[in-house]
């Protein structure tokens, strides 16, 4: 399918015309209060969605008083319980309130690919075909989001531009978008207006996961991430005092952060990583992971691993970094060396102290 072919499709708002959103920004009034519009806040809420106030033209959850917005520090409270009928009805007063949804019983689906309608296309059509058909909105032409409800809450996976959004996170479901001037509008179906929340398609965990690597396996190079965006925290990245990992902890956790041909700083951090979480015997590993790149070079791989002196950055690091990007390690797998080594000493001592018992019993049988 043609990028025109797909642009024909409903991405773009019909009222943006021929020359996108910038000549239809006039049509929209940015005091707007979607809450108050058509009653939708009170339909949403019938509707069994957890929503709550979000500032005009933006994606943050807002309070409106003395005559001005602010960001609502404690929004999460709306993911445990729905808004009351008192709420509801102040919010219809907020000029231009926007209405975000909470999603601790809900998981989104991300696409953040731009420029690109054949990709974006592609991906949507998978995510319809693995996870079932759903209320999709969109804010940009490219850019949409699927929504989906969970039997339990699903942390946030990032891998982009793809992201799963889950719990602890809200998403804005009307409002004017920031960018084009238009509201954030459903060219697919249904808008989640219109659905229960009880009839939207169920995701399970295992799903999202699998989902997400694989639709992450069919992005370009060209338009996957080339930052891992924790690097970019020094205190995000160290890992404390003791840097070691268990051998089977940092190969699971490494499953989980890609490289797409990653930046060199970012890199240098995850090879520091490795070598300060197993020392020399991580080699392999890191230079398997560095294979995964189109700039991978054998001499430089091996020159630069000699080169790493690791004091901050070790398992903790490769470990904060999967599991931003949804990695959850198995209940079993042991993560720090010295929590193992420990472990295993107490084995060792058990035995020993068994076996000696054993010895003193017979000793004592064969006194008798």
């Amino acid at each position: 399918m043609s990028s025109e072919e797909v642009a024909r499709r409903p991405w773009q708002d019909e009222r943006a015309g021929e020359n996108g959103a910038e000549s239809s920004i006039s049509l929209i009034d940015n005091q707007t209060n979607f809450m108050a519009e058509g009653d939708r806040g009170a339909k949403l809420v019938d509707q069994g969605h957890h929503i709550l106030p979000v500032i005009p033209r933006s994606k943050t959850p807002g309070d409106y008083y003395f005559r001005s917005w602010h960001p609502m520090p404690d929004w999460g409270r709306y993911g445990a319980r729905l808004p009351t009928d008192l709420e509801l009805d102040h919010w219809r007063r907020w000029p231009g309130c926007g209405i975000g949804l909470c999603l601790n019983d809900k998981f989104v689906i991300d696409c953040d690919v731009a420029n690109d309608a054949d990709i974006s296309e592609t991906i949507r059509n998978y995510c319809e075909k693995q996870l079932g058909s759903t209320v999709t909105k969109v804010g940009q032409p490219t850019k949409w989001s699927a929504i989906y409800r969970t039997p339990k809450p699903i942390r946030p996976i990032k891998l982009h531009p793809l992201e799963g959004l889950g719990a602890g996170n809200q998403t804005v479901i009307y409002n004017t978008h920031s960018g084009t001037g238009l509201p954030y509008f459903y060219p697919f179906g249904d808008e989640i207006l219109e659905v229960h929340h009880d009839d939207l398609p169920v995701l399970t965990e295992h799903q999202v996961h699998k989902f997400l690597r694989e639709a992450f396996e069919m992005i370009p190079e060209r338009l996957r991430q080339r930052r891992l965006s924790a690097c970019r925290s020094r205190t995000a990245m160290t890992s404390g005092h003791d840097l070691r990992g268990t051998p089977e902890a940092i190969v699971d956790s490494l499953d989980w952060i890609p490289n797409a041909d990653l930046c060199w700083d970012d890199w240098i951090a995850i090879g520091m990583a490795i070598k300060g979480a197993l020392g020399e015997d991580g080699w392999d590993l890191f230079d398997t992971w560095s294979r995964r790149s189109s700039k991978y070079a054998a001499n430089t791989t091996k020159r630069t691993w000699s080169g790493f002196r690791p004091h901050s950055r070790g398992a903790g690091t490769l470990y904060y970094l999967a599991r931003q990007n949804g990695w959850q390690p198995a209940p079993q797998l042991i993560l720090n060396a010295a929590t193992k080594e420990a472990a295993e000493s107490v084995h060792i001592d058990f035995d020993t102290i068994r076996r000696n018992a054993l010895l003193k019993k017979e000793a004592r049988h064969g006194l008798r």
